[in-house]
């Protein structure tokens, strides 16, 4: 939607740049995780009339929580559960450029900076009384992996506070069904065999689901995955969601844009860098999360086009950000097992192992 050009006899042009601006002023800055409640893309759909796709914010799912020893159930459920949508917020149009990287579960894609729009109308906002980033980068899932992309989203949301310092700025969650009559779309890559074969099949309902191919570690309750006592994964709308290859969902995770680290071997970087990378699990490790694939691919270089915050746990600024959270688990912080186990070993496990290095 394109707005008239003003005029030097057009009255009503300064009360609607003051309204732009209390609008703005009302609302959280677009470097937040809750600034924006709907996304419109560009490239999502192609061919002949293919427009805009727009898709909605919804809830991340989230974790049961690990167990480290036979310890007492824990029953505080402060701050484990999805965080609340945000209401009435921006309305976000960008526009796919560049393939980034493809990968398990979805296809990372750069994008650019169209217009954001309020959301009740769809009249323009003014970008440069936002500051908004002109890139982002868009997580695309593939439609069988809807739930890992949900997860991951809760992770970035328990991160909150170490976003732009460990982790990248995290613009939220975002879901739309295709239209009808529409599968399967380009941006997803070539369509592969969604059926995935388990090892051993049982009648148990509870084994049958974790072996359907988006299941999740906790799916399986056991000895690691203990009930005990919240209701925040059990009562998530991701809990029991089976992706229906007749209704398929697109799902997009938008984040903010780093560049890949240059692919050195571990003999050319220095002890201080490899310092660098135990540090990082030291401040995942320090708000109750294991990472479970720290590897040299699913680390950003900050140098060019990252934000710059300053880690009050370390004094300084960490020139990575750590990414993919899909298989992360989180324990309990007010658990002194969970603590002392996970914090001791979170720094000294796989940041310097083989596995670290491998593309």
């Amino acid at each position: 939607m394109t707005t008239p050009t003003s005029t030097s006899e057009d009255t009503s042009a300064e009360p609607r740049a003051n309204f732009l601006n209390a609008k703005v002023s009302e609302r959280h800055s677009v470097n937040s995780h809750s600034a924006f409640s709907s996304l419109s893309i560009r490239g999502i759909l192609t061919g002949p009339g293919s427009g805009p796709f727009r898709m909605n914010r919804v809830e991340s799912f989230p974790a049961n929580r690990l167990f480290s020893l036979e310890d007492e159930c824990l029953t505080e459920n402060e701050g484990w559960d999805a965080l609340p949508l945000p209401q009435n917020k921006f309305l976000l149009e960008i526009e796919l450029t560049e393939q980034i990287a493809h990968g398990r579960i979805g296809v990372t894609y750069g994008a650019r900076l169209q217009r954001i729009l309020d959301r009740t109308d769809d009249s323009p906002i003014p970008c440069s009384s936002l500051e908004s980033p002109q890139e982002f980068c868009v997580k695309l899932v593939k439609p069988q992996f809807m739930r890992s992309l949900a997860r991951e989203a809760w992770f970035y949301e328990q991160l909150a506070e170490l976003q732009g310092v460990v982790v990248p700025q995290f613009f939220g969650f975002f879901v739309a069904p295709l239209p009808d009559g529409i599968t399967w779309i380009d941006a997803w890559g070539e369509l592969e065999d969604e059926e995935m074969s388990c090892e051993s099949h049982s009648d148990d309902s509870q084994e049958e689901s974790y072996c359907h191919p988006d299941s999740l570690d906790d799916d399986l309750e056991d000895f690691a995955f203990r009930e005990d006592g919240r209701q925040s994964k059990s009562s998530s709308r991701w809990n029991d969601w089976r992706h229906s290859p007749e209704s398929p969902l697109v799902g997009v995770l938008l984040l903010e844009l780093g560049s890949a680290l240059e692919r050195r071997t571990q003999a050319y970087f220095t002890e201080q860098e490899k310092l660098e990378f135990a540090d990082l699990l030291d401040d995942l490790s320090s708000v109750g999360i294991g990472h479970c694939d720290f590897k040299f691919n699913n680390v950003l270089d900050t140098s060019h086009s990252m934000a710059q915050k300053f880690c009050p746990r370390h004094g300084r600024i960490h020139p990575y950000r750590v990414i993919d959270f899909d298989r992360s688990r989180k324990w309990g912080k007010t658990v002194v097992n969970d603590d002392d186990l996970y914090t001791r070993l979170q720094r000294k496990t796989l940041t310097f192992a083989d596995v670290f290095w491998c593309l």
